[in-house]
């Protein structure tokens, strides 16, 4: 009762004796509980004037009034000691720590004398067990000689490390006992991982059908920060095949030039047909929260829109950029938060292209959550194309839509203008603009699945006056570490070539 600030309780007791047992009776009577008359904490040494230890000190989660309860004075302490030591002053400890009661008062005063010491610095790094030679490795420490020592950069050394998917295995040592000027060197003990790396995967899509991919990656260590990996996918309606070189920048983390060639052959539906062959260089970059690809394209498509038709070559040189900007947090419900993204690319018929283009696309999602058991989900994309010559422009730059991930309710990329065949059928060939939209509403089942109701709306067209096409379904969803397996029906709310059939989509991945 006294830890829950009860000092005046009464307890009775009583033991009734029955045949091969006793019953124990305690009444309780609590009393007036003591309350926090004052607060007084205090910082002393360096740190004094630290920014988050004033923080911790201004808002504290002790204040005068509140009921006294000995874990929450033992929570804050071990807070406000935990951030001195996270923020470098390793030799903090308090020199006053009381709770002066006074029982006759119901009342009790609180007080916190934290001397900082001295704050630690970071000293040199040090590389074992590893090929690469340290001036490399150098570059995926976060912070310079010197900087303050703080738990979040030492984190931050480590995801760097890990997440550069060369080491299997990464520990950091630091060596306290070394320390001169209170500067702290730190070891790190690395493993290599095999220099070559093979992947494959099966799967199914309704957008894709049956699919499969093999592909391989090979690190050259003569060569730091350079590797060469590639792929072939092959799947109902697209196969393709990917060859690149990567070379990592100064910030190796974030920073990446890629030279890379792609091909791909996909027919959409049974009338269309496209062969293509994309080569391309890549600056890849990331400031906060923006990831920035600027490059060169030079695209060479063979195709044709109707079946029967002759076919024809499309010629790019197309310099493109693209800003991705991802916000994601994580609830107690799965994820929330924003992606938003833009591309921007073209090319004249002077420079290498077989018309003029100018192409502009965005993207943006929003999760937003409602409660703990539920969120919100809203999807935008948003597209124009503009060019002297339209028949010019290859399906690979025309808008389409229709989906698993776009309009649900319609047979992928089955959403646009419409030519006739020579046969009188009528033949999606694409479109100069693009216009989505989504609303789900996801809702906790059980565990980890949960139902959704969705309305999806949308078309590529050549003007924007064009009508959209509707769809409503429901799902139900599954979460998994990679991302929810999705399940939906949906129904188009208007019949499209005489039909209006609800479709299923079975689709997998992460939420942003």
């Amino acid at each position: 009762m006294e830890a829950l600030g009860y000092y005046h309780s009464k307890i009775t007791s009583q033991l009734i004796s029955k045949p091969n047992a006793y019953t124990a009776i305690y009444n309780v009577q609590l009393g007036k509980p003591s309350v926090i008359q004052s607060v007084k904490i205090e910082v002393h040494g360096p740190g004094q004037k630290n920014p988050e230890l004033l923080k911790l000190i201004n808002q504290p989660t002790l204040s005068k009034g509140m009921q006294l309860i000995h874990a929450a004075y033992e929570d804050y302490k071990e807070e406000l000691l935990g951030k001195a030591l996270q923020m470098g002053y390793l030799e903090a400890a308090f020199t006053t720590n009381e709770i002066q009661l006074h029982p006759d008062k119901y009342k009790a005063d609180i007080l916190l004398i934290l001397d900082t010491g001295p704050q630690y610095y970071f000293g040199s790094v040090t590389f074992s067990e590893s090929p690469y030679p340290n001036d490399f490795l150098q570059r995926y420490v976060p912070f310079k000689l010197g900087t303050p020592y703080t738990t979040e950069e030492l984190l931050a050394l480590q995801k760097s490390l890990t997440e550069s998917d060369l080491f299997t295995r990464v520990r950091i040592y630091p060596q306290l006992e070394e320390a001169e000027n209170y500067q702290v060197p730190l070891k790190v003990r690395l493993k290599k991982r095999p220099n070559y790396k093979y992947t494959t995967s099966i799967g199914f899509g309704t957008d894709t059908g049956p699919r499969g991919l093999v592909g391989f990656e090979r690190r050259l260590i003569n060569y730091p920060g350079h590797r060469i990996d590639g792929d072939i996918q092959a799947s109902k309606r697209r196969n393709q095949a990917n060859l690149q070189y990567t070379i990592l920048g100064l910030n190796p983390t974030t920073d990446r030039l890629v030279f890379g060639v792609q091909g791909i052959e996909e027919r959409i539906v049974a009338e269309n047909y496209s062969r293509r062959i994309d080569t391309r260089i890549l600056k890849i970059s990331k400031v906060g929260s923006w990831q920035r690809i600027f490059g060169i394209h030079y695209l060479t498509e063979v195709f044709h829109q109707i079946k029967g038709t002759p076919n024809k070559v499309s010629r790019f040189l197309m310099p493109t950029g693209s800003l991705l900007w991802t916000n994601i947090k994580q609830s107690s419900f799965r994820v929330h938060g924003t992606r938003f993204g833009i591309t921007i690319r073209g090319g004249l018929k002077p420079l290498l292209s077989t018309t003029n283009l100018f192409q502009i696309e965005t993207k943006a999602k929003w999760i937003l959550p409602i409660g703990e058991n539920a969120r919100l989900l809203l999807r935008g994309d948003v597209g124009a194309t503009f060019s002297s010559n339209q028949k010019a422009v290859p399906p690979s730059l025309r808008f389409f839509t229709g989906g698993d991930h776009t309009v649900r309710g319609y047979g992928y990329k089955t959403l646009g203008p419409l030519e006739k065949s020579p046969s009188g059928k009528l033949v999606e060939v694409g479109g100069r603009y693009l216009l989505v939209g989504s609303i789900e509403l996801e809702r906790r089942i059980y565990k980890e699945f949960s139902g959704a109701i969705f309305t999806d709306a949308g078309n590529a067209m050549n003007h924007w006056n064009q009508k959209l096409a509707y769809s409503a379904g429901f799902g139900i969803r599954w979460g998994t570490p990679l991302g929810p397996l999705r399940l939906d029906i949906a129904k188009p709310l208007k019949k499209r070539n005489g039909k209006a059939r609800p479709r299923i989509h079975l689709t997998f991945g992460l939420d942003l």
